[in-house]
C-alpha cells in the first residue's frame, strides 16, 4: 500500500506475568531484532484497531489495547515522517502462530532478558526499562519526552520518544 510521506504504525507490548510476546521481522530496518508486533494503520481503521490487528495477524495472539504507554515519532532522511505509538495490552485468547512472509520468530520472552538483549531494538529496551523502573513521576498523567542513543541506523534524521 503507498504510504505517501505520512505514517502512523502501532505495535503492542503483550504482557502475560513476566514475559512479553516478542518478534523477529524478516523484512525493514528491525529484521532479526527482537521488537513488539505492530505495523501500519489502514483507512478507516482507529490506531487502537491497527495494534489490535497487526498482534492477531503477525502472532495468531488476541489482545486487547489497555492504554498508550510511548510514542516514537520521527523524520526519516527521505523525508517521511513515521509515528509509532506503542500500547500496553493484554492477552484475550489465540495461540501462537507466525505469518513467515513477516515474521520470522516470535515468542513470549522474559521481559527482564529481551530489556537486556543486544538483539533487541533500542526503542523496545528502553521502554521496558523505562516501565519497570517507573522512571515517570507516580503523579504525572502525561507521557514525557526521554532521550534514548541508537546504535543501529534506522533511516531518522531525526526523532523523539515519549514514555
Amino acid at each position: 500500500m503507498e504510504r505517501g510521506k505520512v505514517w502512523l504504525a502501532a505495535g503492542g507490548l503483550v504482557v502475560v506475568r513476566d514475559t512479553l510476546l516478542v518478534v523477529k521481522k524478516t523484512y525493514g530496518k528491525t529484521k532479526g531484532l527482537w521488537t513488539m508486533p505492530g505495523g501500519f494503520a489502514n483507512p478507516g481503521e482507529t490506531i487502537d484497531e491497527t495494534v489490535v490487528r497487526e498482534i492477531r495477524e503477525e502472532t495468531g495472539i488476541l489482545a486487547r489495547p489497555l492504554g498508550v504507554v510511548a510514542v516514537r515519532t520521527g523524520v526519516l532522511r527521505t523525508d517521511e515522517q513515521d509515528t509509532f505509538i506503542a500500547f500496553l495490552c493484554e492477552q484475550t485468547g489465540g495461540k501462537l502462530c507466525i505469518d513467515e512472509r513477516e515474521i520470522a520468530h516470535a515468542e513470549f520472552a522474559r521481559i527482564a532478558d529481551i530489556a537486556r538483549s543486544h538483539e533487541s531494538t533500542e526503542f523496545l529496551a528502553n521502554l521496558l526499562l523505562a516501565l519497570q523502573t517507573e522512571l515517570r513521576d507516580t503523579d504525572e498523567t502525561a507521557l514525557q519526552e526521554q532521550t534514548i542513543g541508537q546504535f543501529r541506523d534506522y533511516g531518522y534524521s531525526r526523532y523523539k520518544v515519549f514514555y
